[in-house]
């Protein structure tokens, strides 16, 4: 059984210390630093734009790696693709993509692209799915299935994921 907490585990396993991770909404930090979302822009949308902000606040102009913490069993692995498109093409933001789905969890974002987030968003723009449309996004297809990044919006649905990544070999 995990001792931390699931969104400490999902940056951590990702690649990044729970000191570089920044938790975005309402609740209790479970991380250490918590912001809320962006002012005027709710749904996920404002929750990157309030992220892109405080990344470019705290560490200046550079990459911010967008990850949910309902992600199941997330691996460091997931980011490599994405950087080496970003250095391949330098586009505003990379995503994983099926057809015309986006799996924007985890993603990269460049803190330049906020002006343009946020002008989507005045413009009633909520979902990531739309903002990566509207951004032109790169999308690279997801390299383990058609279904993207497994994700749990119950813990009774995550404990089902596990067991269904222990079953093939995912964990120990």
């Amino acid at each position: 059984m995990r001792q931390q907490p699931w969104a400490t585990h999902v940056a951590t396993a990702l690649g990044y210390s729970a000191n570089e991770a920044v938790q975005v909404g309402g609740a209790a930090a479970l991380l250490g630093h918590m912001i809320t979302d962006y002012p005027g822009a709710p749904g996920p949308l404002g929750g990157l734009l309030a992220a892109l902000k405080d990344r470019a606040a705290r560490f200046g102009d550079g990459l911010l790696v967008l990850a949910s913490c309902d992600l199941v069993e997330p691996s460091s692995d997931w980011i490599a693709p994405l950087n080496k498109r970003l250095e391949q093409d330098s586009p505003n933001v990379v995503a994983y993509q099926s057809g015309d789905l986006w799996h924007p969890f985890p993603s990269l974002w460049r803190s330049d692209c906020f002006d343009s987030l946020l002008r989507h968003a005045e413009d009633g723009v909520r979902s990531l799915q739309e903002a990566l449309n509207r951004l032109g996004a790169t999308g690279i297809p997801w390299p383990h299935g058609s279904d993207g990044p497994p994700q749990a919006n119950t813990p009774e649905e995550l404990e089902t994921l596990l067991d269904h990544h222990a079953s093939i070999g995912g964990r120990e």
